[in-house]
């Protein structure tokens, strides 16, 4: 991955509408051995979603928590179909993980897993990224330099017309 430092301000380089879909567990330290499979499993299916740019999957980014032991999978895709598809397809790596996950832990409070689901249509959102690698939506889908004279406020970024903006901005934004 990427680690170069983008200098000033910049956001995502995205069109159209997209998908932000979570994904996480939660385990405790006694089951962790147990989940690991689940690891691995993530790891696969990520493995098998950068290698087919087809599949509508835009990319993601993983965070591990130690206690509790959490995981989080953001991800970005083209279209919640894109996302369906893949989930649901007994080819791929999810497929055979969703099931074994059922059939070894079920309804058992011993090991957690949710998911969120989020269809961003073009336009209604907004992202800004300063002095940082590529984060996000931007390391998904690339970066786009901003002038921060020209888009002060989140309202400006993500082309917010219906109320005015009462704020002004921090004199040390517009210097």
């Amino acid at each position: 991955m990427d680690q170069s430092i983008y200098h000033g301000r910049y956001t995502a380089n995205i069109k159209g509408d997209f998908v932000v879909f979570l994904i996480g567990s939660r385990f405790g330290i006694k089951d962790l051995l147990r989940a690991r499979w689940l690891g691995d499993a993530m790891g696969a299916m990520q493995r098998e979603l950068n290698a087919n740019p087809t599949s509508g999957f835009l990319g993601g980014e993983n965070f591990f928590r130690v206690f509790p032991i959490e995981t989080v999978l953001i991800s970005y895709w083209r279209s919640f179909d894109d996302l369906e598809r893949y989930s649901r397809n007994r080819d791929n790596e999810h497929y055979p993980a969703w099931i074994r996950f059922y059939k070894e832990v079920g309804l058992n409070s011993d090991i957690g897993i949710w998911h969120e689901t989020y269809m961003v249509h073009a336009n209604e959102y907004e992202c800004i990224y300063g002095n940082l690698p590529k984060f996000g939506l931007g390391n998904a889908k690339g970066v786009q330099h901003i002038n921060i004279k020209d888009s002060v406020h989140a309202r400006e970024r993500s082309g917010r017309t219906d109320e005015p903006e009462t704020l002004e901005a921090p004199e040390f934004v517009m210097s």
